[in-house]
């Protein structure tokens, strides 16, 4: 028996849409949400990417005001004394023409920007049980004594509570 090999096909572009649709995240959300994700969970799985994924839109449930990036941007990896944070700025997703020569950056963007369209779609689970702050399981924040974790995701715990404290 051989083995199938898949091969990417580039997908028809979308038409182009002349003004926002309500409710609906623009491309500069999604783009902005797909780099915290980026950013945040790059190094773990894909659930724990889902994962963040969640914990953004969480957040953004609880302030029904403010705009999906602006929830982003007031994780890690968009501050300033972040050391990736140049890369966070300037990574790519991979051209489905040219995946066997894309970096793991380019590949592993696109994930990202793919899970970010599904979460702001409301078409993401949750597999964080309603959690809107998480930390690795290395270290033991303040707020963290205090709380039951609602799910422990790759090496992250993930903690459901009303406020936004930083993760």
């Amino acid at each position: 028996m051989t083995r199938r090999r898949l091969v990417p096909v580039a997908s028809p572009a979308p038409p182009p849409v002349t003004e926002p649709v309500p409710g609906r995240p623009d491309d500069g959300t999604i783009d902005v949400l797909a780099r915290t994700l980026w950013g945040e969970a790059r190094t773990g799985t894909l659930r724990g990417i889902e994962a963040v994924a969640a914990v953004v839109m969480n957040r953004a449930a609880l302030e029904p005001g403010v705009a999906i990036a602006d929830i982003c941007r007031r994780f890690p990896c968009w501050s300033a004394d972040n050391p990736d944070r140049f890369r966070l700025s300037v990574v790519q997703p991979a051209a489905p023409a040219r995946v066997g020569r894309a970096s793991s950056d380019a590949l592993l963007f696109a994930t990202c920007l793919r899970i970010a369209r599904r979460a702001a779609a409301g078409v993401l689970d949750d597999p964080t049980g309603g959690a809107t702050l998480y930390h690795d399981g290395g270290v033991l924040p303040d707020w963290a004594a205090r709380l039951a974790p609602t799910a422990e995701i790759g090496d992250r715990l993930f903690y459901a509570v009303g406020g936004g404290e930083p993760s």
